[in-house]
């Protein structure tokens, strides 16, 4: 039988006192610290509205077709379009056997990856399963010089003058998607009242920004087939920073009173 002694009394009497529960706690510590979520703080910080997020309303009026396109060129450079105008071969145009003219097209070429922007002046192709007949200079633009299979995305109006529109803008882009936003939250650069320059200067915006955009007043745009049109084309950079923004009072008022008359 083994005695202790009174040292070995007072040690056990520590160990039961202070180490063991010292232990427990720790134990406690690493067990539980495992499945306690870290708190981010920048996720406590006040989460401020992306004004391009919550007042884009082009969802209301995308069209979206894929299918194959074709191209014409040389043969008709200089001819009459539908429209009236003069055919070129190297502009951004299209024809399609509906859209309204004076429709602005994202075409994107599903297998090069590549995108153009294009406006419609004329009717075709006639020939079945061809969605769209693209210039020379848009096919070319898009590596799509053949038969490419094509996304083409627009934005139309629901009718001639819809309510609460007067100050949005359908905006189009080669790099991001179509947006339909008021016109308080668009960094005009410049205006002209031809296409074709106006895509010009896009193009050389691009080298410097990605979120250059071509943007038109969304009550200017017609369903009906109007062949003379009086648009303005504006040219915009887009801050994809958003959320440092906040929404300006009256562009929340202008799409409360949209949506509540459509």
């Amino acid at each position: 039988m083994v005695k202790f002694g009174k040292r070995d009394s007072s040690l056990t009497r520590l160990i039961a006192v202070i180490v063991l529960p010292v232990s427990l706690l720790f134990v406690t510590y690493i067990v539980f610290a495992k499945d306690t979520p870290k708190i981010d703080k920048k996720e406590t910080q006040e989460k401020r509205i992306d004004p391009i997020e919550e007042l884009d309303i082009s969802g209301n009026f995308v069209k979206e077709i894929t299918g194959t396109a074709s191209y014409y060129g040389k043969r008709f450079h200089r001819r009459r379009t539908a429209n009236g105008e003069r055919f070129d071969m190297y502009a951004p145009t299209a024809a399609h056997k509906k859209l309204p003219f004076g429709s602005i097209l994202k075409v994107s070429n599903l297998h090069s990856g590549k995108a153009t922007l294009v406006r419609i002046n004329d009717r075709g192709p006639y020939i079945k399963r061809r969605v769209l007949d693209l210039s020379y200079g848009a096919a070319k633009e898009i590596e799509g010089v053949g038969l490419p299979k094509v996304k083409i995305e627009t934005l139309l109006p629901g009718n001639d003058n819809p309510d609460g529109m007067d100050n949005y803008y359908f905006g189009y882009s080669v790099d991001g998607p179509l947006l339909c936003l008021p016109g308080e939250i668009i960094s005009f650069v410049d205006s002209t009242t031809k296409f074709e320059d106006a895509y010009e200067m896009v193009k050389k915006m691009r080298g410097n920004n990605s979120s250059a955009y071509l943007f038109i007043k969304a009550d200017k745009l017609q369903r009906r087939e109007k062949k003379n049109s009086d648009y303005r084309y504006y040219l915009a950079y887009i801050n994809e920073s958003g959320n440092n923004q906040m929404i300006s009072d009256s562009a929340m008022l202008k799409r409360e009173i949209y949506f509540a008359n459509n």
